[in-house]
């Protein structure tokens, strides 16, 4: 049994584990292993202190441990005109494939359509192994954009959806709230 609920405060140590936790087996072979490697709980607590948790949700566990979480907001950077963006969405892998992420990325996109949002979008890293879960709610491709962690060139796609209130109905179909009990 799982629960999505609003982050607080007293769970940025948790989020971020999960968020160090997760790059380095969602990522282990696609970005370079020293880079894996430099990344700390301690760091990414002190970037979590410093964020606008009005837009974060965790999902917890039956012991209460974090497992996951989605960051979302209004879009970064003001170039596509499209709204609202998640920026991030991270569960831990024994915790994937069991609707974690549909259902957390069903509570953000309710709550930018709450915060009147009519379109959002997603970066997600080309090589991530998890794009199909973007691609199932059927995006459009709005850009692409290249960087570089140490040696490696990535891509990453921005998937969007013009529409969040289709959005909202399809990740509602069944099963996207069962596991909040």
């Amino acid at each position: 049994m799982f629960t999505i609920r609003k982050a607080t405060r007293n769970d940025c140590q948790g989020i971020a584990k999960v968020h160090v936790d997760s790059w380095k087996t969602t990522y282990k072979g696609v970005v370079v292993q020293n880079y894996l490697d430099s990344l700390s709980y301690e760091q990414k607590e002190r970037q979590w202190e410093q964020a606008d948790l009005n837009f974060l949700f965790v999902a917890v566990n039956h012991s209460n441990d974090i497992v996951g979480f989605v960051s979302y907001g209004p879009e970064r950077t003001k170039n596509y005109n499209i709204g609202g963006e998640i920026y991030a969405i991270y569960i831990l892998e024994e915790y994937q494939g069991h609707g974690i992420g549909k259902a957390l990325t069903l509570h953000a996109v309710e709550d930018l359509l709450i915060h009147g949002y009519k379109r959002m979008m997603v970066w997600v890293l080309e090589e991530n192994r998890n794009k199909g879960f973007y691609q199932y709610y059927l995006p459009h491709e709005i850009a692409e954009s290249s960087f570089t962690i140490g040696n490696r060139q990535h891509i990453e796609v921005a998937y969007g959806w013009n529409d969040l209130n289709l959005l909202y109905q399809r990740l509602s179909a069944k099963g996207a709230r069962e596991i909040n009990g």
